[in-house]
């Protein structure tokens, strides 16, 4: 396909060399060869620039804005700017702030935990004989002073330690500074429900797994970000060349009007002829200052993605759109479905999502059946004091007819079952988007040699029938120039359509395969979207004081 589009493409570049009275096409250039950096479609005017130069934004009724900064903005720095600046990745950036104090707080479950306590206060007793209530001293023992005939001061010290480990075992440790029982021991084991690593580790290996989804989402929306802003990206290209397109048409149309002024003046042509023109002319106009605002909404729209509220007209690089296109066409030939869907096996953020989510569901059907286990634990007391005891014994217990339990265990069933479909959904969805967009991808290239092919013609067509007109000869009329005109302007706009469909149709076929930060890592530094914040501060407004401001 490459090939034939090469073919057709350079048979098509002997053919523009015949049109140098014509002025020149927007173009993202030959489809098998970089652009050149003097393409129109670079940079826009309001006059038709001489064959092989780079219009410029010099006009005032163009900018709308004279004093306008213009900044000459290529796509990896554009990219580089709203990793820094983006305002929803930056709310995803802080959100991970909580995933992760939540591992934390997760894989804290078997550090010991440590209470000191420290007490003091009355026993107020109303029985007729006073009996000093030991009870009533406090979690940690401590001892008691009588005040009075019924009161006692009451007051306690210590500390309480408690700490489960890894196979459930759950020890619990009372030190009393005050007490008659300095030391008391707790020691729970449990032998059937809650026994064993896999039960006892399953909500940090559940922890763990999620934490490592919610990097995937991070992923996620940055890929949905960088993709964004290549697409946005490409439509201030294709706006600027739209402008400029539609200058030439205006130029165009303005020459002919002027030599239409001449003939009639020397009298070759009735003067009502001028109206078909000047109405062309007014039509071209206004077409033109459609471009413009499409230009400006195209703008508008990077300066949201950037974050930023400088008033600021971006101009896109030439060298980054020659390269993205050159680059774009040469990873199409070896593209194949079965190598693509592999990759993106691998790669892509949703589908490793599913597979974790498949195996947090695992974990939790191990939990819900485990409840469902008779509770047999071997429980431990020991006082050490000046009245030590131990006791040590088997407890077991089971609540019956409680159907929560079996409740649970359906439930955590059915999400496992309901984890296998998606994955086998998404996979099976995940091999037709890739099929779609590629072939959309080689449509769009084909496209692309049709519609150049289609803009020679009419170019070719027009130059024709304004040569007979200008001659006065059959043919060539001001109805058929006018006509012609407005096709090379169609022809215009769906060839550049086509290459801005080409480009974007890569974009979004690399966010299927999952390529996307691949492609641009070793470009773009991409450390500042993963690393947490410093701060949970509001992003100020980006401030694009790096690139170098003027006129491009």
């Amino acid at each position: 396909m490459v090939w034939f589009c090469g073919q057709r493409m350079g048979r098509l570049a002997g053919s523009l060399a015949l049109l140098g009275a014509i002025a020149p096409i927007p173009t993202f250039a030959n489809v098998t060869e970089p652009l050149d950096a003097t393409s129109p479609v670079i940079l826009a005017s309001d006059h038709a620039a001489p064959a092989g130069t780079a219009p410029t934004f010099n006009n005032e009724s163009e900018l709308g804005q004279s004093d306008r900064p213009q900044v000459a903005l290529n796509l990896t720095d554009l990219i580089q700017l709203v990793v820094a600046g983006n305002r929803d990745l930056r709310d995803r950036q802080l959100q991970r702030l909580i995933e992760q104090q939540q591992l934390v707080e997760a894989e804290s479950r078997f550090d010991p935990r440590f209470t000191p306590a420290v007490g003091l206060g009355t026993t107020q007793t109303f029985a007729d004989d006073f009996i000093l209530n030991r009870n009533l001293r406090g979690s940690i023992g401590g001892s008691a002073i009588e005040i009075g005939d019924r009161t006692a001061l009451t007051q306690s010290a210590g500390v309480l330690g408690e700490v489960t480990t890894r196979q459930g075992t759950q020890i619990g440790l009372t030190l009393d500074a005050l007490g008659d029982t300095p030391m008391s021991l707790r020691l729970t084991q449990p032998l059937l429900r809650g026994a064993g690593t896999t039960i006892n580790e399953a909500p940090v290996d559940i922890a763990r797994l999620q934490e490592s989804q919610n990097f995937l989402g991070l992923q996620q929306t940055l890929i949905e970000t960088v993709s964004t802003t290549v697409t946005q990206y490409t439509s201030l290209i294709q706006a600027q060349a739209a402008v400029e397109i539609q200058s030439q048409a205006l130029a165009r149309r303005q020459q002919q009007l002027e030599i239409l002024t001449a003939l009639v003046a020397a009298g070759r042509r009735a003067a009502v002829e001028l109206t078909d023109t000047r109405r062309s002319v007014a039509n071209a106009e206004r077409d033109l200052l459609v471009a413009q605002t499409g230009l400006e909404a195209a703008n508008t729209a990077l300066l949201d993605q950037l974050g930023t509220d400088q008033n600021l007209l971006f101009v896109a690089a030439a060298e980054t759109i020659r390269d993205l296109f050159a680059a774009a066409v040469a990873r199409v030939e070896p593209y194949e479905v079965e190598t693509l869907v592999a990759i993106a096996y691998q790669q892509r953020p949703d589908y490793r999502q599913t597979l974790l989510a498949q195996d947090v569901a695992q974990l939790n059907l191990a939990v819900a059946a485990d409840d469902l286990r008779w509770q047999l634990n071997l429980e431990g007391d020991a006082d050490l004091g000046d009245a030590s005891n131990t006791t040590l014994g088997l407890v077991a217990r089971r609540t019956f007819d409680d159907p929560a339990l079996e409740t649970a265990r359906v439930r955590r069933e059915v999400e496992t079952a309901q984890q296998a479909n998606r994955l086998s959904q998404q996979r099976i969805a995940i091999r037709n988007e890739i099929t779609n967009r590629l072939n959309t991808v080689q449509t769009n290239l084909v496209r692309v040699d049709a519609a150049r092919r289609a803009t020679e013609n009419a170019r070719l067509q027009l130059e024709a029938t304004r040569e007979l007109f200008e001659r006065g000869r059959s043919g060539g009329n001001l109805f058929q120039v006018i006509s012609q005109e407005e096709n090379l302007v169609t022809a215009q706009s769906q060839e550049l359509q086509a290459e801005i469909e080409f480009l974007n149709s890569i974009v979004a076929l690399d966010q299927s395969v999952g390529l996307t930060l691949d492609i641009w890592r070793s470009e773009v530094d991409f450390t500042p979207a993963f690393s947490p914040p410093t701060t949970t501060e509001p992003l100020a407004p980006t401030d694009i004081t790096e690139i170098e401001v003027g006129n491009p």
